[in-house]
């Protein structure tokens, strides 16, 4: 009985360690992980009526989110991320509890309920397999019910197609294919861009250019039977902008204004009843301008916040005294008159200066803010929404969108809430280490009073003390777990021993360099790297580690690397990590097309990095004499390669060795490989990985030494899209390419499987996601490379002295070994299934590199899963022998398992999920994990669980 309990007591060991769990506990979840959700940068926004309790602001983003936003508080009510092909072109209200949006280029018609953003319904306007046809994408609201639903109706506009729905279910009343139309006459080849209500009732029109843009076009539809009734056709002296026509609509007479194809004139023309007798007449502007801007109602502005007003009689200069650079909102109708108003925004050093204008050119009303958008970057766009204030006279807020992306609502003189949407567009990621305490003072606090302090104390202590005896009420357990965390370790701003407290420094696509506490994701600090105000837009694009943390305590610097302000150049920031100080900036006069690390630093302890221009010339940064007596020593090693995807090659490059104490060098072309099929992915391994081990210990004791080349470079192709389409079968192809020379190591073929591919190389092994055409499902293969060169056979010590006591040491003669020669490798692979498509990839990093590795996958449902690596073992036998078992290998099983506890996120999304950046804390054991999309998150792992 004691063997058969020992016996039972074993396998019940055995299969709760089958699989080391990664997973926490529920109480655990979000103790060491947090999470952030943004929507992005907006650009545009409509605003619920004046009438509704919730005041809501819906937006859609250029990260393709649409989203509602309290207008008290600027949290997201409810959001919505679109797919990346399902790009948001246009949003609108339609009654009180309707929003409508159009996407991907007109085809997705969608109603979301304004109160929870729940799907009402959605519409496709046409097939995939409709003819392109240029033109734009409109969406009318009609005062007016067709089919008797008792629900206003829309008219949509998208390739060329005009038809006509219910805005209750999305259901077609009729559709007229307008490009089918134009075949002859006038009106062959026709573009149409807008859609108007037309002066007849019952009736719209469809405004647009003929093909060669020499002529307006107006057709004149019914809405009742979708019928053309009346066409009409302008000839304009000069070529007209595609897209920049609009039609002015108030009472004073409505009038079709354009702007010409070199933006110097205005083209107008008087509308009336078809066909028209009237012709274009051009209205030269001050200054050339690149966009034509319908305000609203008959106004419109150019370039430089000019304002036009447009009608039958003609085009007139607006009479308000507006800022050149001042940003116009568009124009909305007050509610208790037909007049309409616009805003003009405006941003100075200090302040930022609103002013709300009416259509006669009057200022309504005039206020100054102290909010410095400069400091932003200055004001990208801004959007205008009135109320009611409570003595019944009109108020106004203004929604302003910086160029960092940071998101203001501004009312009645005041920063009502602010939203730093830069992070929801992150590109690169560094981990740095925090101050030692007591050195830097990275976030100031008022001093607390000791009595207040004591107080404070005491009150913990009998919460406490309630809370254990089960007498606290639920408001004062919430606020003892709330002081817990405020004084909770994590939170602390110095330096950890165990290398759990970092800053997470984060570069993101408006040029915002924003540091995160590891600790529950707050703003330690924020600076703005990005383009200024009046100059073109433009980031850094790179950012790359310059200094690490010294025993003086010096504060840690990144390099980033973004457009310089001269055609052709490079600024090069640097920035300091605990406080986001710039402490240099300077103008390369070249651009910067790869960045190559050296292991070398100068005598400040700064990283010497080599950057290469377009031209493949190679410069020294930082440049200095110093420096090229440095890396003297390493010049003849240094090697690099570029990935053309467009050709589908790759070509290698080496410095020419003889070229003594310069500080840039002439790269020299060494090797190129042509694919001919479509090179869709490359990976390499990150120059910071460590390995504790070089040799893999079987279980019948021998030994396989790992291939442990940094210059290995995985590369995948796969037969071309439209070859596919011809009905040639799909393949894809991996490689294992020596960089240096160019050589293809290994070579593997997978018939039926297409991208996309995602890949992560560590160590020597490589793990890539792609789909199988013939299995129909995912697969996950991996590739292990082991060096089998015959001098990893050679005597060891002891066997060698015996060889030199027996007079054999010729034998033990010294080979030469060149990086040149193709190296003996063994490669081991291996396929499995997998259920989940995969959008990113990346693998979990430890000190030492003695901990197991978990790979980390970023999934298509914006999650993030832990997949240990010894489940990717290429030699996990059919039938395990007692020395596999010895070895740890798993039972081979084609398929691999998706266990819930192992999703990092447990039950939350980060939406739009786009990398997953990994760092080594100074415990072994333990590995820091932060996932970014649109939304952020954060946790800590032990990949080995022990």
């Amino acid at each position: 009985m004691p063997r058969l309990f020992s016996t039972l007591f074993t396998i019940c060991v055995y299969s709760s360690n089958f699989f080391s769990a990664v997973a926490i506990y529920e109480d655990q979840v979000g103790t060491w992980d947090w999470s952030r959700s943004f929507v992005g940068t907006v650009t545009r926004a409509v605003f619920s009526p004046s009438d509704l309790k919730r005041k809501r602001a819906f937006v859609s983003t250029e990260s393709n989110v649409l989203a509602s936003l309290n207008l008290r508080t600027g949290d997201i009510s409810w959001k919505h991320k679109f797919a990346a092909n399902d790009e948001i072109e246009q949003i609108l209200l339609l009654g009180k509890q309707h929003l409508i949006t159009i996407s991907n280029n007109g085809r997705h018609v969608r109603a979301w309920g304004t109160v929870d953003g729940m799907l009402l319904w959605e519409q496709n306007t046409y097939v995939p397999s409709a003819a392109e046809v240029e033109g734009g994408v409109s969406v009318l609201p009609l005062s007016g019910d067709y089919d008797g639903d008792d629900f206003d109706d829309i008219c949509v506009l998208a390739r060329g197609i005009l038809q006509l729905r219910s805005g209750a279910d999305g259901l077609l009343l009729w559709t007229n294919n307008i490009t089918a139309m134009l075949e002859d006459g006038v009106l062959e080849g026709g573009e149409l861009y807008a859609l108007q209500l037309s002066s007849t009732k019952g009736r719209i029109d469809a405004v647009g250019l003929t093909a060669e843009h020499d002529a307006t076009l107006i057709l004149n539809v019914d809405l009742e039977s979708g019928q053309v009734k009346d066409t009409a056709s302008v000839a304009s002296k000069v070529p007209l902008a595609a897209s920049m026509l609009a039609v002015a609509t108030k009472e004073k007479g409505r009038a079709w204004v354009g702007l010409s194809a070199d933006g110097r004139s205005l083209l107008h023309l008087p509308l009336g009843p078809l066909p028209l007798t009237g012709e274009l007449t051009a209205t030269k502007l001050s200054q050339p301008s690149t966009e034509l801007r319908a305000l609203g109602g008959d106004l419109f502005a150019t370039d430089g916040a000019n304002v036009f007003e447009v009608n039958a009689g003609g085009v007139s200069p607006g009479t308000a005294d507006l800022a050149h650079n001042a940003v116009l909102t568009s124009a909305l109708t007050l509610a208790d008159s037909k007049g309409m108003v616009f805003a003009s925004v405006e941003a100075s050093s200090s302040s930022t200066v609103i002013k709300v204008v009416d259509d006669e050119g009057q200022a309504l009303v005039t206020e100054e803010v102290k909010l410095d958008l400069l400091s932003h970057g200055g004001i990208k766009r801004a959007f205008l929404n009135s109320y009611t204030k409570k003595d019944t006279t009109p108020g106004f807020r203004v929604l302003i969108v910086a160029r960092d992306a940071s998101l203001f609502l501004l009312q009645q003189g005041e920063v009502v809430w602010q939203r730093e949407e830069a992070l929801a567009s992150i590109k690169a990621v560094q981990y740095v280490d925090l101050p030692p305490a007591g050195d830097v003072e990275l976030e100031k606090t008022d001093p607390v009073d000791m009595i207040q302090q004591f107080k404070h104390g005491l009150e913990m202590q009998m919460m406490q003390f309630k809370v254990r005896m089960k007498f606290a009420t639920p408001e004062e357990s919430a606020k003892l777990v709330e002081h817990r965390r405020s004084y909770a370790e994590k939170l602390q701003m110095v330096w950890d021993p165990n290398g759990f407290r970092k800053l997470i420094v984060a570069l993101t696509e408006p040029g915002r360099l924003v540091a995160l506490h590891n600790g529950d994701g707050r703003s330690v600090w924020s600076t703005y790297v990005g383009a200024g105000a009046g100059e073109p837009e433009g980031s850094p694009y790179t950012m790359l580690p310059l200094t690490m943390v010294t025993a003086e305590h010096t504060a840690p610097e990144v390099l980033l690397l973004g457009p310089g302000s001269a055609p052709g150049s490079t600024k090069a920031t640097r920035v300091e990590c605990w406080h986001g100080a710039v402490t240099s900036s300077e103008q390369l006069p070249y651009t910067v097309a790869h960045v190559l690390r050296l292991p070398v630093s100068d005598n400040q302890g700064r990283q010497i990095f080599l950057l290469v221009d377009e031209a493949k010339k190679v410069h020294l940064y930082p440049g200095t004499e110093e420096n090229s007596d440095l890396v003297y020593d390493v010049l003849p090693s240094v090697y690099f390669y570029e990935t053309d995807y467009a050709n589908s090659t790759i070509r290698g490059y080496a410095l020419p060795t003889e070229e003594v104490g310069k500080t840039s060098w002439d790269a020299v072309q060494t090797w190129e490989l042509p694919f001919s099929e479509e090179l869709v992915a490359t990976v390499t391994r990150r120059p910071d990985e460590k390995v504790h081990s070089h040799t893999r210990v079987l279980g019948d004791r021998s030994t396989l030494f790992k291939y442990l080349n940094m210059n290995t470079l995985f590369a995948a192709t796969a037969t071309p899209a439209h070859l596919v389409a011809e009905g040639m079968e799909p393949t894809l192809t991996a490689y294992i390419i020596d960089a240096v020379t160019g050589k293809v190591l290994y070579r593997v073929r997978h018939l039926g499987a297409q991208g996309p591919v995602q890949a992560v190389f560590s160590e020597n092994w490589v793990v890539y996601h792609y789909w199988s055409v013939h299995a129909h499902r995912h697969e996950m293969s991996v590739l292990e490379v082991f060096d089998e060169d015959a001098s990893r056979r050679a005597p060891g010590f002891f066997e060698a002295a015996l060889m030199g006591a027996m007079g054999r040491s010729s034998e033990l003669g010294v080979k030469e070994i060149s990086s040149h020669a193709l190296p003996a490798v063994r490669v081991l692979g291996q396929s499995y299934f997998f259920s989940m498509g995969v959008k990113t990839m990346s693998v979990s990093a430890t000190s030492s590199g003695v901990t197991s590795k978990n790979i980390l996958l970023g999934t298509h449902t914006d999650q993030v899963l832990a997949l240990e690596k010894r489940l990717l073992d290429p030699r996990r036998p059919t039938r395990p022998t007692s020395m596999d078992k010895e070895e740890g290998l798993i039972p081979y099983n084609p398929n691999l398992p998706i266990i819930p506890q192992h999703f990092l996120t447990a039950n939350q999304q980060v939406s739009g999920l786009r990398g997953i950046a990994s760092a080594p804390a100074r415990l072994e054991s333990t590995s820091l994990v932060f996932a970014y999309g649109v939304d952020i998150f954060y946790t800590r792992i032990m990949p080995s669980k022990m």
